[in-house]
């Protein structure tokens, strides 16, 4: 990876840093894909093309009619011929996260890949830490013929008519690629930082479109929780046939400052909300220290708020709390219940988030970011593989919705 393009991912991880961005990487190709162990792939240029949210971003090649991969090759192509050989790639950011492919992140490069010859990937962070990977999509085909056998009268086996059959298996390997950069001071040409203006500004119109297509970064929003007054809680209509539904007293939830009070709503909804009497700190106080502690993410702050059974715990990343209760886990002392843990979901999320009840964007960026937090840490902890997949399933409902 030549300094250039180590520049303008400092950039962009510099100028969008609380949130995932995503774009085009333009690469060339030394070697052959068919001896992978020799093949060099030499990042050449990336075509900023999105601003996400805080744990997701997409877009398309050809937007409201505006397609900047043309743009770009006409511009620069009368200077530098070579750009008319390059392969399209795909880069993404994890902002503040892990750098690692997480099951979204597959299922992308699995599907593009069917619409190249081979697809690149690289994930990167706010540390300059990067990941990446080639697909290749490949199919079997067998052609053969074959009888239809029968049976006579007296249960012997006898043909009665040949047939041709086409087989054909799809596959993608996934190769890991070794990334080797050189260390660089900023150097950025105009065209490119003009393209990360644009696409923040872009990001200030909220879009009410929705595609999907093997040129987009699969992403959509919905909503879910509409009203004030009560909620629909439905996070058990996939681990049964029946919604449940409760009148929840929001009001009194509001109340930072009344633990009592929201105990006695959520316990109102037939639900156990505290395993203990008391809190370890207030809201108040939690809000007042986030400040403070910047190196621990709001995100990862509430994962392990989820994960302590709705106890705040101070300085912790998910990891780190896991790792402090790996050996009651390993006995059996430490556990969560799957459909319990769901079901109480939302209710810590309004109690953490208490002025964001009502912000289903929020709701699931958040929601998604978990998730994330989550795949990360179950390589290392096999009792939160059960909850990863719960969360999945349910930010999978939520955005169908």
């Amino acid at each position: 990876m030549k300094k250039e393009i180590i520049e303008k991912i400092q950039y962009l991880c510099n100028r969008i840093s609380e949130v995932e961005w995503s774009g085009i990487l333009l690469y060339s190709v030394k070697g052959s894909i068919k001896d992978v162990e020799s093949l060099e792939l030499h990042c050449e240029d990336i075509i900023p093309m999105h601003k996400g949210t805080i744990a997701a971003t997409n877009y398309r090649y050809n937007n409201n009619r505006e397609d900047k991969h043309i743009d770009y090759v006409s511009t620069v192509s009368e200077k530098n011929p070579e750009v008319l050989t390059w392969k399209i790639g795909h880069i993404h950011s994890h902002n503040n996260m892990n750098v690692f492919f997480s099951s979204t992140d597959m299922d992308e490069i699995e599907e593009n890949a069917k619409s190249h010859n081979f697809y690149l990937s690289l994930i990167v962070n706010n540390k300059m830490e990067m990941t990446a990977k080639v697909a290749i999509y490949a199919k079997a085909k067998h052609k053969f013929t074959a009888s239809y056998i029968a049976k006579d009268e007296q249960g012997k086996d006898y043909p009665i008519k040949n047939e041709e059959f086409n087989f054909i298996k799809e596959n993608c390997s996934i190769i890991d690629c070794e990334i080797i950069r050189e260390n660089t001071d900023i150097n950025i040409d105009s065209l490119f930082t003009d393209n990360v203006d644009k696409i923040i500004q872009e990001s200030k119109v909220v879009s009410s479109s929705k595609w999907s297509d093997y040129n987009s970064y699969p992403y959509s929003t919905n909503n879910y929780f509409n009203s004030n007054e009560k909620a629909e809680i439905s996070f058990q209509k996939y681990l049964s046939k029946t919604s449940v539904q409760k009148e929840l007293p929001f009001n009194k939830i509001n109340n930072k400052n009344s633990n009592l009070e929201k105990k006695k709503a959520l316990e109102y909804a037939g639900n156990t909300y505290l395993q203990n009497s008391e809190k370890t700190k207030s809201f108040n106080s939690l809000e007042e220290e986030d400040d403070d502690d910047n190196s621990i993410s709001i995100e990862e702050q509430f994962a392990v708020y989820i994960l302590n059974n709705g106890e705040y715990e101070e300085g912790v990343d998910a990891f780190e709390y896991l790792s402090s209760i790996e050996t009651k886990m390993a006995r059996g002392v430490w556990q969560w219940d799957v459909k319990d843990f769901i079901t109480k979901y939302y209710y810590y999320f309004i109690e953490f988030f208490p002025d964001e009840q009502d912000n289903d964007e929020f709701f699931l960026e958040i929601l998604s970011s978990v998730v994330q937090i989550f795949e990360e840490v179950e390589i290392y902890f096999d009792a939160v593989r059960p909850l990863t997949k719960a969360l999945s399933k349910l930010l999978k409902n939520f955005k169908k919705e």
